[in-house]
């Protein structure tokens, strides 16, 4: 998959706007594109599938390993215990976008808890189902 900056797009087709397709983690990257850097003004749909949301609980990816229940999620133990982010981050680098995912990252807050997510003059098509089983989304009992 090729993936070009918005204004790349929009000198080679002539267009005023581009629209945007994500999928997964790349709706944070999308996201990210359109409210931290401002990229708003260059697009003009979004199409979101399975995107990464507000409220997830860091469970997903320990049905791998048949955690299916855990006493507590890893969002929980990160929000109690915010320092092991970015010793993990320095540890493995190789894990440091990933890790951004975090709802105590700085990163994370920037696109998901400063203001709202969404961004004036751009339209948005999400399709997500309940049956993710990585991106779950938090269980209310247990927030």
């Amino acid at each position: 998959m090729i993936v070009l900056p918005s204004a790349d797009v929009k000198k080679a087709t002539g267009a005023a706007k581009v629209d945007n397709v994500a999928h997964s983690a790349g709706s944070f990257v999308a996201n990210f594109y359109l409210k931290v850097l401002g990229g708003g003004a260059d697009v003009h749909n979004v199409a979101l599938l399975a995107p990464e949301v507000r409220g997830r609980d860091g469970a997903g990816p320990l049905t791998q390993y048949g955690v299916t229940d855990p006493p507590l999620t890893p969002v929980q133990v990160l929000q109690a215990m915010p320092w092991p982010l970015p010793v993990m981050t320095a540890a493995m680098p190789d894990m440091a976008s990933a890790l951004q995912l975090s709802p105590v990252s700085e990163v994370y807050q920037a696109v998901m808890d400063d203001g709202p997510l969404t961004q004036p003059g751009v339209r948005y098509a999400v399709i997500a189902t309940k049956n993710d089983a990585v991106a779950t989304p938090l269980d209310p009992a247990r927030s």
